[in-house]
């Protein structure tokens, strides 16, 4: 959908809306990745504390499951109303923060630093540091390209996301 509503606009010459619904499109992925991480972590991370499958150590805050999606969700719907930009970045920033939640969770001791859970946490680093990073631009940081919140937030994430799929045979312990 974002794809064709931006090559609408690039058909009809309007770039500013083009770059809008591109940057709004890879919005609602970080979203959706949100979703996916917090459904794919508890499985992944129960196996590698305890591969025997006996119990499950890690519980993760369950009202803080969604956090980052719900917070993706708030900026969409703050741009879909018509809030003011400067409401809208500040949003962004709140979404990037709630990415670093499950980053922060992943710090489980010792095997915190086993591929499976580095895996697993640099996507939601990278997606937080991206949405801040675009955030501060829309505020108008000088230090700040909205481009590189892009760049940071959809290849750097979704890249390593993509790669630590367990459906991929990777993250999953011997």
């Amino acid at each position: 959908m974002a794809e064709a509503m931006t090559r609408y606009f690039m058909i009809i010459g309007d770039s500013y809306l083009a770059g809008e619904a591109m940057k709004y499109g890879g919005i609602v992925f970080l979203g959706i990745l949100g979703l996916a991480h917090a459904r794919i972590t508890v499985p992944v991370t129960n196996l590698v504390l305890d591969p025997s499958k006996k119990t499950s150590p890690y519980r993760p805050h369950p009202w803080r499951k969604n956090l980052a999606s719900e917070l993706v969700a708030l900026v969409l719907l703050g741009k879909l109303f018509g809030l003011s930009d400067t409401v809208v970045a500040w949003l962004m920033i709140a979404a990037g923060a709630g990415f670093f939640d499950p980053a922060g969770e992943g710090f489980i001791g010792r095997e915190a630093l086993r591929a499976e859970i580095i895996m697993l946490t640099l996507p939601c680093l990278l997606s937080g540091a991206g949405l801040i990073w675009l955030g501060a631009g829309s505020l108008g940081s000088l230090y700040c390209p909205q481009t590189d919140g892009i760049w940071h937030s959809w290849a750097g994430s979704g890249r390593l996301f993509w790669q630590s799929s367990p459906s991929r045979g990777c993250c999953m312990p011997d």
